[in-house]
């Protein structure tokens, strides 16, 4: 795949070169930093994607012209600068409102409970035991159950995962790590002070 990637990028940057009459197996510096900038300004791509083209680029320019773009003090500096100008600023502020969700969770259709169809009732299930586990995507679905276990009065419940579940973190030939049971505790909000509750 990573080869299929580096033929297109390198593609790209051919065409781009056969355009301006310029052979790209013979391309200097200056035309490699020129089509670097025009990826930047004309393409909008972000940092990440403008190293995958000078990689490329690179790997062909080292056989073809004896040029080495990873050490270019020049190459490096404009490279410097795109990352500076292209990553953009991070949002610390979550992009949704755990309090809402929660919130919504206690309405139609997802409430009453008895009433409510299986597909709202399987959806808020999911996302509240993805919330109090903390687990991937993947270990959620390897968990049985037929195996889960809860005290009387529901004040905890403990979900266990299929041992035969290899999760994909894990390498072939390697001692597969169990997954530990799941034990979730019940939270239990006094009335009137959830939305609190829930913010802090």
């Amino acid at each position: 795949s990573s080869i299929k990637v580096y033929d297109c990028r390198w593609a790209i940057f051919a065409n781009w070169c056969n355009r301006r009459n310029t052979d790209p197996f013979k391309a200097s510096v200056p035309e490699v930093a020129d089509f670097l900038v025009h990826l930047h300004e004309d393409k909008k791509c972000v940092s990440g994607t403008i190293e995958g083209y000078k990689a490329a680029i690179g790997q062909v320019l080292r056989i073809t012209n004896n040029i080495d773009l990873t050490n270019d003090f020049a190459i490096s500096r404009l490279m410097a600068n795109l990352r500076r100008h292209s990553n953009k600023p991070r949002n610390l502020m979550p992009s949704w409102d755990l309090s809402a969700v929660l919130e919504a969770l206690k309405e139609g259709p997802f409430e009453p409970l008895r009433k409510a169809d299986l597909k709202w009732v399987t959806l808020k299930t999911v996302f509240l035991i993805a919330l109090a586990s903390g687990k991937r995507r993947s270990e959620l679905h390897a968990l049985r159950f037929d195996s889960f276990t809860r005290t009387p009065n529901w004040s905890r419940i403990t979900l266990r995962p299929d041992p035969s579940f290899i999760s994909k973190t894990d390498l072939a030939g390697q001692q597969q790590r169990v997954l530990k049971p799941i034990t979730i505790e019940a939270i239990r909000f006094a009335e009137g002070h959830v939305k609190d509750q829930d913010k802090s």
